[in-house]
């Protein structure tokens, strides 16, 4: 299933909303994750 522009955006929004909410964690802490998981 393709996603217009505007729906994929409004998800790239909404994930930056997220990773402003979690704060501490950020995108560092998302890499070390990641990291961690082998990726």
């Amino acid at each position: 299933m393709l996603e217009t522009p505007k729906v994929l955006l409004k998800n790239l929004q909404d994930c930056k909303i997220h990773f402003i909410g979690i704060g501490g964690i950020g995108i560092s802490g998302l890499a070390k994750y990641l990291k961690a998981q082998g990726a």
